[in-house]
């Protein structure tokens, strides 16, 4: 097996252009050979929903590293053989987009996703990471990058040992792909941030009323639409009172300029602020809670 170095990032606020933790695992000759796991400085503020996920709090991360100090030391492991992930999109997303912030240039890389490997190989029942490692007997600290990295390096094990073969599922993800430049409306001199809702817990998008914002790492307007509405949901062009819940894509949008978001987050909140239940959710949340029965 060529070396698979297993990654988990995890994110200071809802824009995930930014990593408050990192930890890998590394696999060589058919074992896991080494971990290692840093906070990073993300440079920014928090969101309260991101910190009540993984416990990470900005007072943690004073004296921590920068990003372009942790890049120096990972850069040349993670450019070289294969990267692993759960829901491998959204940490290869994440790191694309703090590459960009940081100018730092990067080329494309092979990764396999173990969401990916697990629906092939076992049917049935959820596949997000905390439940696929209860079935495996996998012990986790779920949203902790260490934990969670090795979990995945522990998964892609597994399954390889049991026939999947991770060569199969080995796909190219370019780092130096187009990334809409939102407004940083996170740095630490800014006023509050917006609150997300949670993930959708097995979601039946049956019947609700979804409006889209910004561009999404998992694939163009139109994709994400078709997927959608395949899985019954109504498509909004704008945000009304009828709207259940805003997607917002995890790539953000050239018209969110000038420190504030588009016009569709401003008056979902506007709605939210005279009691009506539209639901703003970011991408990666709502496609990872998605099973494929959904869509």
């Amino acid at each position: 097996m060529e070396r698979i170095t297993a990654f988990d990032v995890e994110t200071p606020n809802m824009r995930n252009d930014r990593i408050c933790s990192l930890g890998y695992a590394v696999i060589e000759g058919g074992e896991i050979a080494r971990t290692w796991y840093t906070l990073v400085d993300p440079e920014c503020c928090f969101d309260s929903r991101n910190v009540q996920i993984h416990g990470i709090r900005p007072e943690d991360v004073r004296g921590a590293p920068a990003f372009p100090a942790v890049w120096d030391e990972i850069g040349p492991l993670f450019r070289s053989g294969i990267l692993a992930a759960h829901n491998a999109l959204f940490d290869l997303g994440v790191l694309r987009k703090t590459l960009r912030y940081y100018g730092i240039e990067a080329s494309s890389v092979r990764y396999v996703d173990t969401l990916a490997m697990s629906r092939a190989a076992l049917k049935g029942g959820s596949h997000g990471l905390a439940a696929l490692c209860e079935r495996l007997g996998i012990r986790l600290d779920h949203h902790n990058a260490a934990s969670d990295s090795l979990a995945c390096a522990e998964i892609l094990l597994i399954l390889d040992e049991n026939g999947t073969e991770p060569g199969r599922f080995v796909r190219t993800y370019r780092l130096d792909g187009a990334v809409h430049a939102g407004p940083d409306r996170y740095r630490r001199t800014e006023g509050p941030v917006i609150e997300t809702a949670p993930g959708l817990a097995g979601p039946d998008i049956r019947g609700k009323r979804i409006c889209l914002t910004g561009e999404f790492d998992c694939g163009s307007r139109s994709s994400v639409i078709e997927r959608l509405e395949a899985g019954g949901a109504i498509i909004h062009n704008t945000v009304t009172a009828q709207t259940d819940i805003v997607l917002i894509g995890g790539q953000g949008s050239v018209a969110w300029s000038g420190g504030t978001y588009g016009s569709k987050i401003r008056r979902a909140l506007e709605l939210r602020s005279k009691g009506c239940g539209v639901t703003l959710i970011n991408e990666a949340d709502f496609f990872a809670d998605l099973s494929e029965s959904d869509l």
